[in-house]
């Protein structure tokens, strides 16, 4: 018998999959239990009583604010982890996989498979020189 997770088809189930922190199995139980009926009766009847307020970009002046980046191969100038942090303090969410919904693909020496994916879904894709001056850091 298939879960609904292993129907995977739609954008949610991708959005979900590139929230930091959030593996595959984690991802496949939320799709689970969203799956089942009941379950989203009792989330619509909890969201009659409360009223969820959406998280806001931490800079707004940032050309990057409530952008998805993805970085693929390697970074000259700084670590993929500065690079992130970077991002993320300028109000960007850095996805750990290409989809439709991502902004732009930072791409640098040795990138593969995101960039391919990349190209396929029409993203656009920077190089690391771009990414810079998108940030501020450039020298």
């Amino acid at each position: 018998m298939r879960s609904a997770a292993q129907n995977r088809k739609g954008d949610e189930f991708a959005e979900l999959e590139n929230i930091e922190g959030l593996g595959l199995t984690v991802v496949e139980s939320i799709a689970d239990f969203f799956a089942e009926p009941h379950n989203v009766k009792v989330v619509d009847a909890l969201l009659e009583q409360v009223s969820p307020q959406s998280l806001k970009a931490r800079t707004r002046t940032s050309p990057l604010a409530g952008k998805a980046l993805v970085f693929t191969g390697a970074l000259k100038t700084m670590t993929r982890s500065e690079a992130k942090s970077r991002a993320e303090r300028l109000g960007a969410r850095v996805l750990g996989s290409v989809s439709k919904n991502t902004d732009y693909v930072v791409a640098g020496p040795r990138a593969g498979a995101k960039l391919n994916d990349a190209r396929a879904l029409g993203v656009k894709v920077i190089r690391e020189n771009e990414w810079l001056k998108l940030s501020g850091a450039a020298r």
